[in-house]
This record gives structure tokens, C-alpha cells and sequence, in this order.
């Protein structure tokens, strides 16, 4: 989805800046899709945002808006708020929604729940700006300075689910996926996974059916058009990408799977197997080139955020280029899928069982089937079920640990957490830790150089998808424990068996060890000479240490590494 900022002023008057946004946005390109008393739209991108005025004056819509069921479009109440809560309810899609009167102009916003689309605002005199990303010319032309905020840039070295929550800028007020938010400060947070999570319950026989009605929903009506289609050999990309070939089989598609240079990250048999099963060709591309220092990339561009899906330079970039050569208006992937799907091996869905059928579940094939997954004791796995099971009737909190690295006083603050986050009281436990990998995975909506190439699109994602399986209990996704079994049973038909049977998953953690110790030379003064560095937000010693070769051999914390990079790049594109 393409770009869009929204210049709002009072409609009985044009304040002087008004002309010169338009002016520098046209100069960068930037078209104008919406133009009226009180209210300017420009959008940029592959496959630009669509304008709808839904109720003169009241209601305008920024993107893709769908009703859940068939029948008239929405008529907006009087109320901003009901309105706004109808829209969530009543329908889904990637979108922004600008609510407001003809007399006093448009005076709140609404973000969609998928958070595909990112959503900030902040005033220049008598305007206020409404932007999904923040363009050169837009800072530029903004009589207000935007700057790092530290105190912020300390809260997501804390929680790094916070990438995904408030922005670290001064002035700028970010909108939560899912949340009502007017300009003059009161807000509503409508929708919340946690809701879902709270009344999620068995319907027996159904489950896989229902499963695949929301995935095979979510595909058809995300991946219209000419669409890169990512085959990565893992079970998530296989079930997208066979739905959108069951339900666009003459749909123009190119399946492509980007692998190399090590052998526990070549995915290419399992890939082949899924095309094979299609009967169309896959393309294949192989990193060839030597992993410099542009493996990782440290340039980031001035943004609302840091942006995860950069931190792969050379993923970016092949894919970015490929879409190009290949005229793809979207690349389509499976992400998300391990934790809508529930892969991960916990005791905690055993304590989901306990909470619902207390001990009772003590006699259910989970508890030997996470014994196994786990390679622990059954003992084990039960105490800790049972100790987590107790907790989850009292308390919240997500529980994400802090980045390895940093200052320990930054490392122990106490954050407010991800508005997501903010009310998980005796949300189950297992429940609990798919929210968290939800917010988490917010950050995939992240800019890119393949988002401003084409559409980067994760139906596993859309809210259709994320509330029915948050209406699921862990151990019906799971079969019991298994990784993501009931995904399995739903798709099985489509699937070629290897895939189905498959448990083991790509290793990517020696690539992004070769591309940091290509990168050691320029990573150094990077970190160490850095923002972060001059805040006293990260461990001097301890960075210095964890880049020496040796360190990268033996401890690994790659991740850790590429993320506090990351957002040193940010911090940095702010000088």
C-alpha cells in the first residue's frame, strides 16, 4: 500500500501554508487524490491509496475499506466515536479513516486494526498534518523541528514491541492500530487482540473450516493483481501461496524463492515441491554476491519509525529489484503465520488447558506432546504450566525482554506498554503470549525499498485472520500442543505432504552472522561513536566485546546486534 498524508484546517479559511505543502509535495512527486474545503490528500507509492468519501463532511476513508457482509456501505452516526466503532466492526481492510462535521472540519482519525498502515499526526500552527510516513518534503516544510525523543528511544531499547507503539519523536503523536484518536487529545482503543483472545472457544469439528474460510478471505481479496509471490519453503508461505493459486488460478503471479549462501538456508526442495504441486515454474535467486558490509544495511531514511524489513540489506534489495524487472504490483507473503498459527513449543498452552478444564487437562496428550517438543520432564512442563495458568487470572503484562547490550538502569525502567498490551488481566496464558507476538509483528508493515517498489502484502496479518485465530484456544491451533497442526488439517489438501509433515525450519542465523562479521569494521564506530552511544543508552563494553569475531562465533546475538543498529541508523538520519 502506497503512502498518504492529509493536510486538515478549519474549513471557513485556507492558512498560508496550506499552498506551500502542496507546492514541495508536487515537487517530490506526490499526487493529489483528494482536494477540498478543510481538507488536502496526497498519496505516493506502487499502488496508491484510494480516497472514499463515505459521508460528506463526516466520514472520508484512506485506502482499502470492505464490508464484512454484503450489503449497503456504512452511514455514518452523527457520534464520531460509534461511527468509528462501526467501521471496525463492520468491516475490515488497510485503511485510515478522517471522522469530523462540515461545520468544524475533520477532527479525529481512525486506524485500522491490521495496522497495515501506519498513522501519526501533529499540528503546524492552524493545521494538523495526518501522515503514514514522513516524507523529506514534509519535515522540511513543517514550521515545527522534529527530533529524536531519548526518553522513547530508552522505552523500545526496554521493549522492542514498543517499534510498533508510540513514535520516538518529539511532537508527534502516533495511533494505535485499532484506536480512535482526536486531534484535541481523547481517544478510544476499539479494538484490542486480547478481546478476542478473552472469549476464544472450541467449536469442535469447524475448526479447520473456519480456519480456512478467513485465510482463503483474507488472500482473494488482498493479492488482486500482478503479484511476487514468496515461496520460502516453510509452511506459512506454502498455505498463502497455494490459496492464492486455488482462488486465482488464471491470476498473473511469479513464484519466487531467494535463498543462499549457506546450506541450512536453502529452501529450494521444499519450494520446488509446492510449485510442483501447482504446476507452475519457480523462479529462483540466489545470492551470489559476497557478503560485504552491505549485508546489513546502516543508512536508514528520515521516517516515523525504524524499519525492521530494511535490516536485511541485501534480501531488500534483490526482492526490490526483482519486483521491477518483473512488474509486480505486490509481493505476497507468508508472515506472520507462526504465531496466528500458534508454531511455538510452551508450557503455556497446557496452562490454557488448565484454565479451561482445570485438572482434568492433567489426562490430555498434550502435557507428553510439549514433553517431547520441549525435551523436558513432563514434571517440568506441568509446574510450569500450573504456576503460569495461576498468574494469568491476576496479572497482565507482556513479559518481552529488554535488547541485550544496553545500559542495565535502560534495560530495568519501567515502560508503559504497547497499547495492545495494556489490558491483558486474565487473558490465558498461552493467549497472552499470542498478543505479544501480534504486536510484535506490527513492525513487518515496516518501509522498505520493497515497499516503495510494489504492495508488500501479509494476509496472515488482516484482522479477518489475526480474530479468528485469537477465537481459538491454543490448544485447538495446536492439536494439542503440535506446531501448528490445525493450519495442517486445513490446508493438507493443498499442500504437497512433505511440507505438511515437515517440522524443521530454516536456519538463518550463520548468514547474519557472516554479514555482521563482514560489517565489524563499519559496525564499531557505528554503535560505539553513536546516538545511543552519546545518550548513555547502550553498554559500551559490552558492545565492543559482543563484536569481537570470537564473540560472534561462539555467543551469537545477532539479532540483538542488527536491531540496535537499526536504530542507531534512525537515530542518526535525524542529524
Amino acid at each position: 500500500m502506497g503512502q498518504a498524508v492529509a493536510i486538515l484546517w478549519a474549513p471557513d479559511a485556507l492558512p498560508a501554508q496550506v499552498p506551500a505543502y502542496i507546492h514541495a509535495a508536487e515537487r517530490a512527486g506526490w499526487s493529489t487524490a483528494h482536494h477540498q474545503r478543510g481538507i488536502w490528500i496526497g498519496v505516493l507509492g506502487p499502488r496508491l491509496p484510494v480516497v472514499q468519501v463515505v459521508a460528506e463532511g463526516r466520514l472520508l476513508l484512506i485506502g482499502e475499506w470492505r464490508p464484512r457482509t454484503a450489503g449497503p456501505a456504512t452511514v455514518a452516526p452523527a457520534d464520531p466515536v460509534a461511527t468509528a466503532r462501526t467501521l471496525v466492526d463492520a468491516s475490515w481492510g488497510r485503511y485510515l479513516a478522517l471522522l469530523g462535521s462540515p461545520d468544524h472540519g475533520f477532527t479525529s482519525v481512525l486506524r485500522d486494526p491490521s495496522g497495515a498502515i501506519d498513522c501519526a499526526f501533529w499540528t503546524d500552527g492552524p493545521c494538523t498534518i495526518v501522515a503514514s510516513c514522513l516524507p523529506d518534503w514534509l519535515s522540511e516544510t513543517s514550521s515545527g523541528g522534529f527530533r529524536p525523543d531519548v526518553e522513547r528511544v530508552a522505552d523500545l531499547l526496554a521493549d522492542p514491541t514498543l517499534l510498533s507503539g508510540p513514535i520516538a519523536l518529539t511532537g508527534v503523536t502516533a495511533v494505535a492500530p485499532g484506536e480512535w484518536r482526536a486531534f484535541a487529545g481523547s481517544s478510544a482503543q476499539l479494538w484490542r487482540p486480547a478481546d478476542f483472545g478473552r472469549s476464544a472457544s472450541d467449536p469442535g469439528g469447524l475448526s479447520a473450516a473456519i480456519l480456512r474460510d478467513a485465510v482463503d478471505g483474507a488472500v482473494h481479496a488482498l493479492s488482486e493483481g500482478t503479484a511476487l509471490v514468496e515461496v520460502s519453503g516453510g509452511l506459512d508461505s506454502a498455505i498463502v501461496a497455494t490459496a492464492r493459486y486455488a482462488l486465482q488460478p488464471e491470476g498473473r503471479a511469479v513464484w519466487t524463492n531467494i535463498w543462499g549462501p549457506y546450506v541450512e538456508a536453502d529452501e529450494r526442495d521444499y519450494a520446488r515441491a509446492i510449485c510442483d504441486r501447482l504446476g507452475v515454474d519457480l523462479t529462483v535467486i540466489e545470492r551470489t554476491r559476497p557478503l560485504g558490509a552491505d549485508g546489513l544495511c546502516l543508512e536508514h531514511p528520515r521516517a516515523l519509525r525504524p524499519s525492521i524489513n530494511r535490516m536485511d540489506a541485501l534480501y531488500d534489495q534483490d526482492q526490490a529489484a526483482l519486483v521491477g524487472t518483473l512488474g509486480a504490483d505486490l509481493v505476497l507473503t507468508g508472515k506472520g503465520g507462526d504465531v496466528v498459527f500458534y508454531q511455538t513449543a510452551t508450557s503455556a498452552i497446557l496452562a490454557d488447558r488448565l484454565c479451561e478444564h482445570g485438572l482434568a487437562a492433567l489426562f490430555d496428550p498434550c502435557l507428553p506432546v510439549l514433553s517431547r517438543r520441549l525435551r523436558r520432564s513432563a514434571w517440568s512442563v506441568l509446574r510450569r504450566a500450573l504456576t503460569s495458568s495461576g498468574r494469568a487470572r491476576r496479572f497482565g503484562g507482556s513479559g518481552r525482554p529488554a535488547l541485550a547490550l544496553i545500559d542495565r538502569d535502560v534495560a530495568h525502567r519501567r515502560t508503559r506498554p504497547h497499547p495492545w498490551l495494556q489490558d491483558l488481566e486474565g487473558l490465558a496464558p498461552g493467549k497472552r503470549q499470542q498478543v505479544v507476538g501480534l504486536a510484535s509483528n506490527l513492525s513487518l508493515h515496516g518501509l522498505s525499498r520493497r515497499t516503495e517498489a510494489a504492495d508488500l502484502v501479509h494476509p496472515l496479518l488482516s484482522q479477518p485472520v489475526m480474530e479468528t485465530c485469537l477465537r481459538l484456544p491454543s490448544w485447538v491451533l495446536t492439536g494439542g500442543g503440535h506446531d501448528r497442526l490445525l493450519a495442517r488439517q486445513a490446508f493438507a489438501d493443498r499442500l504437497p505432504p512433505q511440507i505438511v509433515h515437515r517440522r524443521s525450519k530454516a536456519e538463518l542465523s550463520a548468514y547474519y552472522g557472516h554479514a555482521i562479521a563482514a560489517a565489524i569494521d563499519e559496525l564499531l564506530p557505528h554503535l560505539l561513536e553513536g546516538r545511543l552511544s552519546e545518550a548513555g543508552l547502550i553498554d559500551r563494553v559490552q558492545v565492543e566485546a559482543a563484536l569481537r569475531t570470537d564473540h560472534l562465533i561462539w555467543q551469537g546475538g545477532y539479532g540483538d546486534l542488527m536491531m540496535l543498529a537499526l536504530i542507531e541508523s534512525w537515530l542518526r538520519s535525524w542529524d
